[in-house]
C-alpha cells in the first residue's frame, strides 16, 4: 500500500504577510522551542499530489493555488 504527498511551494521570509504571528504560534504550542534557538521557515505551498492505493487501485489527487 503506498500513501504520500508531494508538494512544492516557495520559502518566504519573517517580514512577508503569510508569516505574521506564525512565530509565535510555533512558540505557544512547541514553549521549549524559546529556549533553543533555531531557524523557523514558513513556505507557501503551491501544487500538491497526493497519492493513495489504498483500495487496491493508485488514485492521485491534485491540488494548485489559483493566482489573483
Amino acid at each position: 500500500m503506498t500513501k504520500g504527498i508531494q508538494f512544492e511551494g516557495s520559502v518566504v521570509k519573517e517580514n512577508y504577510p503569510l508569516t505574521d504571528g506564525s512565530i509565535k504560534m510555533y512558540e505557544n504550542k512547541y514553549p521549549l522551542s524559546i529556549i533553543k534557538s533555531g531557524d523557523i521557515w514558513t513556505v507557501q505551498i503551491d501544487k500538491i499530489k497526493m497519492t493513495d492505493s489504498s483500495f487496491g487501485m493508485y488514485k492521485k489527487f491534485y491540488w494548485n493555488r489559483i493566482s489573483v
